[in-house]
């Protein structure tokens, strides 16, 4: 629990997930994490309150690089540009993409060694404020 309360999600994610929800969509948060340490994670930032789920490699049975993981999903918004962006298109879903792209694709490309200099996410923001202005419009397409 400790280690929790030193986390910090990106400014105004809590917004984010209430606006997705007000808008009509369901919101569920994906992630490569496992199901008993994220689920307190996302019940101590209070982000549970806004979401209709979590997907977790132990709950769906693979992590973010399979179609099973983003069965029914339309959007995924992330930092991360192989998990986010590059599966999740290959997939067809739409992808935001938040944060540094550059700085962010150089360094999964270099730990990962996979040549993504080729891949672009549908939306990018530097910010999840900046994002929030878009969403509407992001979401009605």
């Amino acid at each position: 629990m400790k280690h929790v309360r030193d986390f910090k999600p990106f400014d105004g994610s809590l917004e984010l997930l209430r606006l997705i929800r007000d808008l009509g969509h369901e919101v569920v948060i994906a992630t490569n994490g496992l199901y008993k340490y994220q689920s307190v994670v996302i019940e101590e930032l209070g982000f549970s309150r806004f979401i209709d789920g979590i997907r977790t490699p132990d709950l769906v049975g693979c992590i973010k690089n399979c179609r099973e993981f983003f069965n029914g999903a339309q959007v995924m918004i992330g930092d991360n540009p192989l998990f986010d962006v590059y599966y999740p298109a290959s997939f067809g879903l739409m992808t935001v993409f938040v944060g540094d792209w550059e700085r962010r694709l150089r360094y999964v490309m270099d730990v990962w060694d996979i040549d993504l200099s080729n891949v672009k996410p549908t939306y990018s923001y530097r910010d999840v404020r900046e994002m929030l202005m878009a969403i509407p419009d992001i979401l009605s397409h």
